[in-house]
This record gives C-alpha cells, sequence and structure tokens, in this order.
C-alpha cells in the first residue's frame, strides 16, 4: 500500500470509485436504450464531476505525502516538482 493513504482512505476512494462505476454503466445503459441526449449528458457530468474530487483527494495526499517527507531544505524544489507534475496531469 502507498505511503501516502491509510488504509480507511483507500478504502473511502474505493468506495467513492465503485459508485463512479455504477454510473457508468447506468449511462452505458441509458445509451442503448437510445435515452435522450440532454439526460445522458447531465449523468456524464455528474461522473466527470465525481472523478474530480477523487483526483483532488489523490492530489492532495501526493502534496502531503512529499511535504511531509521533505527536509526544510528540500521542499522548495519539492514543490516546483509538484506543480510540474500536476501541469503535466491537466
Amino acid at each position: 500500500m502507498s505511503d501516502c493513504r491509510t488504509k480507511e482512505e483507500t478504502d473511502k476512494l474505493v468506495k467513492r470509485l465503485n459508485r463512479i462505476e455504477g454510473q457508468v454503466k447506468g449511462i452505458k445503459n441509458m445509451i442503448v436504450e437510445d435515452r435522450e441526449c440532454m439526460e445522458i449528458l447531465n449523468q456524464l457530468r455528474s461522473v466527470s464531476s465525481a472523478l474530480k474530487g477523487v483526483w483532488e483527494i489523490m492530489a492532495a495526499k501526493h502534496i502531503e505525502h512529499c511535504l511531509d517527507n521533505a527536509s526544510e531544505k528540500e521542499r522548495h524544489e519539492t514543490i516546483e516538482d509538484i506543480i510540474g507534475h500536476l501541469h503535466q496531469l491537466r
């Protein structure tokens, strides 16, 4: 297990992802059933928002972990590295 998440935090993330997985399956069914585009788009927006929430939690945990493990001297360089990585992920 990663050092940046506790078992409880991992369980919460998995629960969120399971919920998102269910939403995606529901969207797939909506498409197969030829439901209205706006109805599907609204559900897609919900999934996108939910994934963004998971991303934000993971990013925050990563930042906390990196800064907690950096010495005072390394913090500035660590912050620059994190910012660079986050820009790449955008």
